[in-house]
């Protein structure tokens, strides 16, 4: 008989718990999606336009799509052959 009103206790003290964490869940994903929102707005390109243009003197050109790289083994692959075309260059002149 003792031990039914410890485990109600128990019981009780262990809801609240879950209620604490469950709002503190609730209070960080609320965080995260506020956060994820600001990212996708300041990220946009038509903000990042407006920025450079607002606070930089530097006048930026957009890439082609054939500039791109997929990953960066595609970047360094063509980077060894612009070395190679350099390199013949300049034993050639």
């Amino acid at each position: 008989m003792v031990a039914i009103p410890i485990i109600k206790n128990e019981t009780r003290v262990i809801e609240k718990n879950i209620t604490k964490y469950k709002n503190k869940i609730n209070q960080v994903e609320k965080e995260l999606f506020e956060a994820q929102l600001e990212y996708q707005y300041l990220s946009s390109p038509g903000v990042l336009t407006d920025k450079i243009q607002k606070y930089s003197n530097t006048n930026y050109k957009n890439l082609e799509l054939s500039q791109i790289y997929i990953n960066i083994e595609n970047f360094l692959s063509e980077k060894r052959k612009q070395t190679k075309i350099i390199a013949n260059e300049e034993k050639n002149n």
